[in-house]
């Protein structure tokens, strides 16, 4: 989010929300997980 320009979401931010959605604790955040949070 940081590098793609949101001037809202600094790199901290960004690695807090990647660390809470990523469920297979390998430090990134697949479309699968991310898509797993958005639908509830």
């Amino acid at each position: 989010m940081a590098e793609m320009g949101d001037h809202l979401v600094t790199g901290p931010v960004a690695e807090a929300v990647i660390k809470a959605k990523d469920t297979d604790g390998d430090g990134l955040m697949s479309f699968d997980e991310f898509w797993t949070s958005v639908q509830g």
